[in-house]
């Protein structure tokens, strides 16, 4: 019979039985809820008087809320009116950007979503090339110089400014 690795198991401490005792203030109250405890280790500074306090937080690890985030918008994906970016601030600034080439143009509500679905598809797929220049590099983090790798490999127009430094 082959030999099976048994998978490492987390130590709960060095002591034994000992270790696995709850301290009396995270057991539960029965019935009464003591209103201050004794002065522990810490000194008589830190007691605790409510037995929520004593519990910590839970904290999740780097990148846990980042992957569920992305599962979030991939089920959404397939909703065409969901977009990234909030419709407001995409308004003002196609405008603004639109007052400042001279001419006074009135768009409908219909040609402004059509602009915004644009933009956030070319983003998107920007963001997927040089996510993929970045996994080329041996890299998990996207930097500016994948973005601009790619801007160049699909042969975007205009300049590349940070390029020339």
């Amino acid at each position: 019979m082959a030999r099976v690795k048994s998978k490492a198991r987390k130590q709960v401490g060095g002591l034994g039985a000992k270790s696995l005792k709850v301290p009396a203030f995270k057991r539960p109250a029965s019935g009464i809820k003591k209103e201050a405890s004794t002065p522990g280790r810490h000194g008589p500074a830190n007691r605790r008087t409510n037995v929520a306090a004593a519990v910590r937080k839970y904290r999740r690890r780097p990148g846990v809320l980042a992957l569920k985030e992305i599962r979030q918008y991939q089920r959404n994906g397939k909703d065409a009116t969901r977009l990234l970016i909030p419709k407001a601030p995409f308004w003002r600034l196609s405008r603004e950007i639109l007052g400042e080439m001279g001419e006074q143009l009135r768009w409908s509500v219909q040609g402004i979503l059509a602009l915004q679905e644009a933009a956030e598809a070319y983003l998107v797929g920007l963001m997927e090339d040089a996510q993929l220049c970045a996994i080329h590099a041996k890299r998990v983090t996207m930097f500016v110089k994948d973005m601009q790798l790619a801007r160049r490999l699909r042969g975007d127009r205009y300049d590349y400014i940070s390029d020339k430094h």
